[in-house]
Parts: structure tokens; sequence; C-alpha cells
């Protein structure tokens, strides 16, 4: 899948195929769960799957790179967008555990037998939407 939209309130759109594992589980069960990173940041995102299969909308989401799946583009009649109406999301961002600066602390706190400060080094955020 491929990130189409990404919509006020944090609801995403994505391009699947209709055929896909992924749509015959949302037919027995709507809640979703999403999570992405990078290298040190990551986010979850939780809320209701939703397919879409509108012919209007699939042209305006619609990406050229998008032919690598569906070789008939625009017009493949096996794509679908997918809607998370997000609910609830969670981010943790660890970038400044990195490096030196991080292995210092470690180091640090195994000598003085005190434990590093997760809460100085790991930026974490809930948001209810």
């Amino acid at each position: 899948m491929t990130i189409s939209d990404v919509q006020s309130g944090g609801d995403l759109v994505f391009a699947t195929d209709v055929k896909s594992a992924k749509v015959e589980e949302l037919t027995h069960d709507p809640q979703v769960a999403v999570t992405m990173q990078n290298d040190h940041q990551f986010l979850a995102i939780s809320g209701q799957g939703m397919l879409i299969n509108d012919k209007e909308k699939i042209q305006q989401h619609f990406q050229p790179g998008w032919r690598a799946w569906f070789a008939e583009g625009r017009d493949d009649p096996n794509i679908r967008l997918l809607k998370i109406a997000a609910e609830r999301a969670e981010y943790w961002d660890y970038s400044e555990m990195q490096g030196l600066s991080f292995l210092f602390e470690a180091g640090k706190a195994l000598i003085e037998n005190d434990p590093v400060d997760l809460a100085k080094q790991v930026d974490h955020g809930r948001l209810r939407l």
C-alpha cells in the first residue's frame, strides 16, 4: 500500500488492491492499526478502516508510481482507496538517543548505578482524534 493523502484530523488514505488480504480482513474487522517509522521516529495510528470504490476519488488520488501495482493505470478495476478514520495516535522520537551522547549517558548510568532517564531522551505523545 502507498499513502495517497493525509487529511485534517489525522485521517489517512491509501491505495490498495481489492484482491489483497487486507481488504478481506477489513470485511471481518474494520478496526485497524497503522505504524510508520524512520531511523529514530515512530508513529502508530489506530482507527476505523473503510474501503472506497469511488472512481472520481480514485482519479483524484491516482499517482503515476501506482502503475507498478496497477498496470491499467487510473482505470484499473482493482484499485481501491482505503481510508483510515484516525481515533488515536502515538509517536516516539528517539533522535536524542543516538551516537556518542547516548553512549556517554549509558556509560555514566552504569558507573553511577543510576538508570538513564528516558523522559529526557525520548519525546513521546498521545492524541485522541
